[in-house]
């Protein structure tokens, strides 16, 4: 299930579709490393200002040590 969920993440950051913002928002706080790691990307690739603003709070509060990374790659590239 979290490979899905991880490539729904992917699926949904090549779409351009804004309107999943929220979504994957809440896909910040999902259990799996993997899945929170892909929701950055996600989330870097659509941009807009809550996009943003997440990807700071969950830089912020992550705890594993592979994800902050991936947050950091995405706030470089999230417009």
């Amino acid at each position: 299930m979290n490979t899905i969920r991880r490539n729904v993440a992917v699926a949904i950051g090549n779409s351009s579709d804004r309107a999943a913002i929220p979504a994957l928002i809440g896909g910040l706080h999902l259990q799996h490393t993997e899945t929170r790691a892909a929701v950055p990307w996600a989330l870097g690739r659509l941009g807009g200002t809550a996009a943003k603003e997440a990807l700071g709070k969950a830089l912020r509060e992550e705890e594993e040590k592979e994800v902050p990374e991936e947050i950091q790659e995405a706030l470089r590239t999230v417009s």
